[in-house]
């Protein structure tokens, strides 16, 4: 489950900020801000305008199961969601014959199906699950021909792979189109081992139980991203900044790099639990109808 809550104060040379609910920040104060609150704040700003004094109220789910539902599906054999998750191979288990998610224990989970493209042929689909909670995970092709990718670890895509559905564990191989010297563009986590050339599932956003920080400090709240020296782990993107060019003017700019998450735990055994929220700006407004 979510944190209850997280202590966030302005960071250092900040004057003043407003919060979603509305609460204008003061220089020197902290605020308690509950997580549907926090979850609204933009990646650029928990990079360059707050800093997270303590997440409140958080435990790690419990590893290899995430409260995930066994129910079977029409995969086959027939898997619960985190066999799915968890199931790597040479070959695509997904074709044409999609993924369908069945049963009362998966009320609340959705498989999607997206069409025309395709992981690496006309015949993979390119699928995603969604949780109840709004985690996403998608179905992937390791393309690198020897570095395998191991569960927890931070990959990014591969810019010449097949259709935008291949990733690799090496940030510093891909082409920069993230615009920082030596990181791609971040994909997600891996749920579990996925060897060179096979096709498994990446976590891209919500709640995720172990990403790989290898040694780097990633003090309890820190904004992460794909570490430029280390493949496969994230780093404190805390003060990282950018050098590109204004989309308008072409005039040369410096901007605060985007995280794709938001660190949950002290470092343990080499990994921290996490909140991803990739790119996205802004969590969607959701509408919902009262059926009473």
């Amino acid at each position: 489950m979510a944190p209850r809550s997280v202590t966030i104060q302005l960071a250092s040379g900040i004057t003043h900020a407003t919060l979603p609910d509305h609460r204008k920040m003061a220089p020197g104060v902290q605020y308690d801000v509950d997580w549907d609150t926090f979850s609204k704040i933009s990646p650029a700003a928990r990079q360059s305008y707050i800093s997270v004094v303590s997440v409140n109220g958080y435990a790690v789910p419990t590893t290899g199961t995430i409260n995930l539902p066994d129910t079977t599906s029409n995969a086959t054999p027939q898997l619960g969601v985190w066999s799915i998750l968890t199931t790597s191979s040479a070959t695509p288990i997904y074709n044409t014959g999609g993924l369908n998610l069945s049963g009362s224990a998966f009320q609340g989970w959705t498989a999607i199906q997206e069409p025309a493209n395709a992981v690496n042929s006309s015949t993979v689909l390119n699928l995603s699950i969604t949780g109840p909670q709004d985690e996403r995970w998608t179905y992937v092709y390791n393309s690198s021909g020897s570095t395998a990718i191991a569960a927890g670890d931070v990959v990014v895509w591969d810019a010449n792979g097949f259709s935008g559905r291949s990733v690799l564990k090496a940030h510093q191989s891909v082409a920069n189109t993230n615009l920082f010297s030596g990181v791609g563009v971040f994909a997600g986590v891996a749920v579990a081992a996925i060897p060179a050339n096979y096709y498994g599932w990446i976590q891209i956003e919500g709640e995720c139980a172990a990403v790989n920080v290898g040694s780097n400090t990633v003090p309890v709240g820190s904004p992460i991203y794909p570490d430029p020296s280390n493949a496969g782990q994230a780093a404190n993107s805390a003060g990282v900044f950018i050098a590109t060019t204004d989309t308008t003017t072409g005039a040369p700019v410096t901007k605060a790099y985007a995280p794709f998450g938001t660190s949950l735990t002290a470092v343990a055994n080499n990994q921290v639990a996490a909140q991803l929220r990739s790119f996205k700006p802004k969590k969607p407004y959701r509408r919902v109808n009262n059926k009473n």
